[in-house]
């Protein structure tokens, strides 16, 4: 639902927060477990199994799948594991014998399959092979309609479903978009508001907040269910919007003075009250990234005088009034999301001198140990962005697949899920940065196709 908006250098004061990986095993297995073998484990056999195609599937589809490899016979069968234990959410529900180095399958997806790498074992005339992780399960994919539009991006989604983002038409008009649920299992795509303005989050209030640069100056607005709209005057850029209508962003001049970082409290059932700075504590150089759905909790990084790190901090809102900065974290980095518990996902950089790469990272509040989120499924750091989280603490953002053995070069970018209690990846699909999560488990983003990229939503089981 909430998620972090990651800014690109939109005031001196802004910047980029990197983040990537850790580890840990495989789904738990719902069947017994395969016998071991050669390529993937077992007693030496004549059978291998080197690729699957197509190697992604989504959930709740059945679809034709060649098994390729060699030393197939006509009595071939196939079966589909995870972690070595077959699997009944993932089976060959028919197999037919092509030759001995291909067999193909009808292969039916649950619903409810777990997201992960799936092994496939081929067993022919008493022998095994076994090729490990050769199947990925991935989420349901929508590409959302953009009416009139050639790319567009999804930035967030409420807990009815609903989504917003922005689109360009041909002529390279911004416009913000509003998707709803339209009964079907898809979403209808309308323009809400005025040429020029994206839309940048939703509470579950319905109420959306929308922001324009007009090549001078910047504008926010507070878009109302009802379809009024609310201006929070020049200079103010909104960040994000909580169920209680607080909205944290920044204000500033337009002048080489650094913008304050703040927030605007509802003072009426469609009003707005002033924008409120926060306290620094002696910090400096602050940066908000996300509002608890609570309106309890901000997340962001600030600095310290003549050092050039940057630590993770959380405010907090008790007795209406703000409170903080809070520490979460000894080492230098960032919060970047955070729920209505208080717990923070972000990055984390364990040194002091520029050259380790940032970490994505997740804590039980400010002050708990941190863990450390895998990316690409092997590596211990990498590369890989936090950019939301739910009520539950899963996490969303960007991870890398690793598409061969060939190094850092093999990665490529995926919607990447952290579910709560694990920090093993989950790739949604294909190429694409994943951006909110809701709390019934619908993922929004934008996919990677530049320069035509597509607003996606994905449903994750």
């Amino acid at each position: 639902m909430k998620r972090n908006q990651m800014l690109r250098a939109l005031w001196p004061s802004i910047a980029l927060a990197a983040i990537a990986c850790g580890s840990e095993p495989p789904t738990s297995p719902d069947g017994p477990a395969l016998a071991k073998g050669t390529a993937g484990g077992g007693p030496k056999t004549s059978i291998t199994v080197t690729a699957a195609d197509p190697d992604t599937v989504p959930i709740g589809t059945t679809l034709a799948v060649r098994i390729l490899g060699s030393g197939f016979g006509s009595d071939a069968t196939v079966e589909y594991a995870l972690a070595g234990m077959t699997t009944t959410k993932v089976t060959a529900t028919s197999v037919s014998f092509i030759s001995s180095t291909e067999l193909l399958t009808t292969t039916t997806v649950a619903a409810d399959a777990p997201l992960s790498g799936y092994d496939i074992a081929v067993t022919s005339g008493g022998k095994r092979g076994i090729g490990v992780q050769q199947l990925t399960v991935v989420a349901e994919e929508i590409v959302l309609p953009q009416p009139g539009g050639v790319r567009s991006s999804a930035s967030d989604v409420n807990d009815d479903g609903i989504i917003v983002g922005a689109m360009f038409d041909a002529a390279d008009n911004l416009y913000p978009l509003r998707w709803t649920p339209d009964g079907a299992g898809g979403w209808r795509a309308e323009i809400i508001g005025t040429a020029g303005r994206s839309a940048i989050a939703i509470n579950n209030a319905g109420e959306i907040l929308l922001r324009q640069h007009d090549g001078t100056t910047w504008w926010s607005w507070v878009r109302r269910s009802d379809g009024t709209e609310y201006s929070l005057g020049a200079w103010a850029y909104g960040l994000d919007i909580a169920d209680d209508g607080t909205i944290i962003g920044m204000v500033g001049d337009g002048s080489a003075t650094p913008s304050t970082w703040g927030a605007w409290a509802r003072s009426g059932p469609s009003s707005w009250g002033p924008f409120t700075p926060l306290p620094l504590g002696g910090y400096v150089a602050p940066t908000l990234t996300m509002i608890s759905a609570s309106g309890e909790w901000i997340a962001g990084r600030v600095g310290k005088t003549a050092d050039p790190m940057e630590w993770a901090v959380v405010w907090r809102r008790v007795g209406g009034l703000w409170t903080g900065p809070i520490l979460v974290d000894a080492d230098p980095g960032a919060a970047l999301a955070i729920n209505s518990q208080g717990k923070i996902a972000g990055a984390t950089w364990p040194c002091s001198d520029f050259t380790c790469t940032s970490l994505p990272v997740r804590w039980p509040g400010a002050g708990g140990s941190k863990e450390f989120l895998e990316s690409d499924g092997s590596a211990v750091n990498g590369y890989g962005f936090v950019h939301g989280m739910n009520e539950a603490g899963d996490v969303v953002g960007r991870g890398y697949q690793r598409v061969s053995s060939k190094g850092r070069g093999s990665l490529q970018e995926v919607p990447a899920l952290w579910l709560r209690g694990t920090t093993r990846v989950i790739s949604l699909g294909r190429p694409a940065e994943a951006h909110a999560i809701n709390n019934r488990g619908v993922v929004v983003g934008r996919n990677d196709s530049w320069p035509h990229h597509r607003a996606i939503a994905w449903r994750v089981p």
